[in-house]
């Protein structure tokens, strides 16, 4: 048998599928739209940088260049500061090819990467690019907390499939017990970075004219429930032939949204529903549709859902104590006449945003007292303050607010008991071979027994390998149908004898 307690071998990054390497590098253009400076911002925002995610490279998106070029120790200095290029693309996107694994002599860039991230997620450990033993220990530790696979030989493994997790949106920190975290959960089902970029965007909905000029921040008044995603939004403005820098662009928009022929803006019901959908990354369709027995045809997003279905206690699933309040949860008004969804909850605070007729998405807070915290009756001004448009409209909102609900998909989701990979699912590769040998049956143990024999023969375990994809496909039972020969390497009776 092979000791495993420490495992060499090679790595490397790659990109995933979806992402192509750049054609030329990325770098300050405030003016020019990109699809790849969006994509580059999205995947800043997940690595925590608050960005606003528009396609065009301004100051904000150079500061997190530079932040996430500095932080990873990447060439950052004279004409390659703030400049993405495809070293940096990579190490934004890339994937784990291979493993990494406790060796305390060897430096490894990629354990270095791993560390840098660790550090920032809150594990205790030094950035020195050797995996140590503290090292190990954190990752065990960050394993455990995403309730990742690690036992036997994948304890304190970091392969891709952990790769994953550390550098996803909703990697979880290290929790200290002596410091318990103030800040509430969040489900895993939500992903608060675009949860929190859809409010920002509908809130503040920036026009890009057929020039490429910029609005000012606009509020999108709406009369007439449309259902308008941001894209819908912004072409039915092209269509209309508006300029970014019109003067009376704002005064436009209301009196083209109070047309029954244009319906510009959207609703309550229509902006919860499109912000909760790509917080949760499409799994608010396919549920209502499901739930409710829709035909297929049927165009959730853009024919909609009624406030009080999505508000109603047979989907949705009430709220009665504040500290389980979280980002995702609806807010039923008005015996389900009004909708808003809840984006941010902080110290006492609900943050929530919500579209209302001759208003449009805009956002409100709810300041709930001691009192109020326990049935969340928070219609009772002793137990909340409201805070939206103004005081008259903060006081009606109030009066008409009803109860707390979480999306019964997103219910179901945070009781179903995650599934622990079976490390014998896994390609896995070992130390000896140089390519990833993989099939129904060449598990660890079989990979371990080939490596032996390997030895004893004198021969490449990998050339060991071939021979029996070759005869076999690695089936132990296979017969030859032309002799009688059988098993892995298809040897015949008198070879085995020999």
């Amino acid at each position: 048998m092979i000791n495993n307690s420490i495992k060499v071998i090679e790595t490397s990054l790659q990109l995933p599928g979806h992402i192509t390497p750049l054609q030329e590098n990325l770098k300050r253009d405030p003016d020019t739209y990109k699809e790849e400076v969006k994509i580059l911002q999205q995947r800043l925002n997940e690595l925590g940088h608050n960005i606003k995610v528009d396609g065009y490279f301004g100051d904000e998106t150079l500061k997190a260049v530079n932040g996430f070029k500095e932080q990873y120790g990447l060439g950052n200095a004279d004409n390659y500061e703030g400049v993405v290029g495809n070293q940096t693309w990579l190490w934004l996107f890339g994937q784990l090819n291979g493993e990494l694994s406790l060796n305390p002599s060897k430096y490894d860039m990629y354990t270095k990467m791993a560390q840098i991230r660790l550090r920032e997620l809150g594990y205790d450990i030094q950035v020195t690019g050797f995996f140590d033993d503290k090292t190990l220990e954190a990752v065990n530790q960050f394993k455990t907390m995403n309730k990742l696979g690690n036992t036997g030989n994948w304890e304190g493994v970091i392969g891709s499939q952990t790769w994953e997790y550390l550098f996803a949106p909703n990697a979880k920190p290290l929790i200290n017990p002596e410091k318990p975290s103030t800040s509430k959960p969040i489900s895993n089902n939500i992903d608060l970075d675009i949860l929190t970029e859809y409010v920002n965007n509908y809130v503040d909905f920036v026009f890009v004219d057929a020039n490429g000029n910029k609005s000012d921040p606009l509020q999108i008044y709406y009369e007439w429930g449309g259902k308008m995603s941001l894209d819908a939004l912004n072409q039915k403005m092209l269509d209309l032939g508006l300029s970014a820098d019109d003067p009376q662009l704002s005064d436009k928009i209301v009196e083209l949204a109070k047309s029954e022929d244009i319906m510009l803006g959207i609703d309550c019901s229509g902006l919860v529903l499109r912000i909760i959908d790509a917080a949760t990354k499409g799994q608010a369709v396919p549920y209502y549709k499901e739930a409710l027995g829709l035909n297929d045809n049927y165009d959730v997003l853009n024919w909609g859902i009624l406030a009080s279905t999505l508000t109603s206690l047979d989907y949705a699933t009430k709220i009665t104590d504040f500290d389980n309040v979280q980002p995702g949860d609806y807010i039923r008004f008005d015996n389900g006449g009004h909708i808003g969804i809840v984006y941010k909850v902080e110290g006492n605070t609900i943050y929530y945003t919500h579209s209302s007729g001759k208003k449009g998405p805009h956002t409100g807070t709810i300041t709930v007292t001691e009192e109020g915290k326990g049935q969340l009756d928070l219609s009772n001004r002793n137990n909340a303050k409201f805070d939206d448009w103004d005081d008259s409209y903060s006081q009606t909102i109030q009066g008409l607010f009803n109860y707390i609900c979480r999306p019964n998909f997103i219910v179901n989701n945070e009781q179903a008991k995650p599934e622990i990979p079976n490390v014998n699912d896994i390609d896995i590769k070992i130390e000896g071979f140089s390519y990833n040998w993989y099939g129904e049956h060449v598990d660890l143990p079989f990979q371990e027994k080939v490596l032996e024999i390997a030895e004893k023969l004198e021969m490449n375990p990998d050339d060991l390998m071939a021979i029996m994809a070759f005869e076999s496909g690695f089936d132990p039972a296979i017969r030859n149908k032309y002799s009688n020969a059988t098993g892995s390497f298809n040897l015949c009776q008198v070879l085995l004898r020999a």
